[in-house]
């Protein structure tokens, strides 16, 4: 399972001066969440909730977490892929849509780690890009919206606000299909919940200009 909030090399130095005048901010934001981001936590479960699920539909598997960011780090999960003794490995991101700053940029940072590493040559690898209009992806979205809007006097006068975390723009124009692939699982959303309610996508999280 990857999950990398990193971009890619050429971002990397301009990430660097622009998140460092924000630190106190977002410490505070932190301290509102409980004093940390919970993604670390949230990420090894679903890997054991994976796990779990596979295990009760007949199929012994083993999960690993690596990150690119933060422990555990991609390198860490790396090593004890190779020391599993595994015959296959599923790569799985877990970014349903993909971006070069998110999947791709974790997919090249991984298969430099594997390259190094003889013992998986003789593992059937399989990569995972993306998968925005998986059903049960879809699913969990409508539920978790039919859920929320039943909470209201008038659920019909609702206006759903769908927020992606952004991506540089000069991406978008050099095909990366993050932007479409979002829109995509927004429609989806949309179709199978059957209303009328207005609705919009919205981004989040400025960097830039790249």
């Amino acid at each position: 399972m990857l999950r990398s909030f990193t971009s890619s090399g050429r971002l990397s130095e301009k990430l660097l001066h622009l998140r460092s005048p924000r630190s106190g901010e977002k410490r505070g934001y932190y301290r509102q969440i409980g004093g940390g981001s919970p993604l670390r936590r949230l990420t090894e479960e679903q890997s054991r909730a994976l796990a779990e699920e596979l295990k009760r539909r007949g199929r012994n598997v083993e999960t690993f977490v690596g990150m690119c960011t933060w422990r555990p780090f991609l390198h860490e999960a790396v090593h004890k892929i190779e020391n599993a003794n595994l015959d296959s490995l599923v790569i799985l991101p877990l970014f349903p849509q993909y971006s070069a700053t998110t999947t791709g940029s974790g997919f090249a940072v991984l298969r430099q780690l594997i390259d190094k590493h003889p013992a998986f040559k003789k593992l059937d690898v399989q990569w995972i890009c993306s998968w925005p209009d998986h059903p049960t992806y879809i699913a969990s979205f409508v539920q978790s919206i039919q859920r929320e809007l039943s909470k209201f006097p008038d659920p019909d006068r609702v206006h759903l606000l769908f927020s992606a975390h952004s991506i540089p723009e000069s991406y978008v124009r050099n095909g990366d299909p993050y932007l479409e692939q979002t829109k995509k699982t927004v429609e989806l959303i949309v179709d199978r919940l059957d209303r009328r309610n207005p609705y919009h996508l919205s981004f989040q999280s400025k960097i830039g200009p790249v």
